[in-house]
């Protein structure tokens, strides 16, 4: 292997000190590729409809029980995605993402899911002819969806 007495005559050689420079630049390229792998996807499987759906199918079962509506279609428009909070495990200085299982089946456990917030809300409906009926639509549209009035529009069924 390599033989030297100290330090000071190791790096009175060029080749050595050539060595040494190339160790290191080496090293600070892994340390730089190291934070650059690609990270884990986290996909969410899903059997049931999505939550615009949910509610599209509960504001057109709800209206269409509500006197002078009848037949009515709903579309539903979100500002964003629902959004998952994931659990954190705190210690010390650092966090970590709690996950459950192991490999490639490991979810992310979350704390709470936020559902989206109602960008609009279109109502299309029998007796939306009627001032009444029309405000009555828009009143409980509002009530369930939580999206302000001048987001939701009535219109009457052709």
């Amino acid at each position: 292997m390599w033989k030297f007495d100290n330090a000071e005559t190791f790096f009175s050689k060029k080749k050595n000190i050539y060595l040494l420079y190339g160790i290191v630049s080496i090293c600070i390229l892994l340390l730089a590729f190291a934070g650059c792998s690609p990270k884990e996807k986290t996909e969410s499987i899903s059997t049931s409809p999505p939550d615009g759906q949910i509610l599209e199918k509960k504001l057109e079962r709800i209206l269409s029980n509500i006197q002078g509506v009848g037949k009515v279609r709903v579309a539903v428009t979100y500002e964003t995605g629902p959004e998952t909070v994931p659990a954190v495990n705190s210690h010390g200085d650092s966090d970590s993402v709690v996950t459950l299982g192991s490999g490639s089946s490991a979810k992310v456990a979350a704390t709470k899911e936020i559902s989206p917030r109602v960008r609009g809300v279109i109502v299309v409906a029998e007796g939306a002819k009627s001032k009444s009926v029309r405000a009555d639509i828009l009143s409980a549209v509002g009530a369930l969806s939580g999206a302000p009035p001048y987001s939701i529009a009535v219109f009457p069924l052709k």
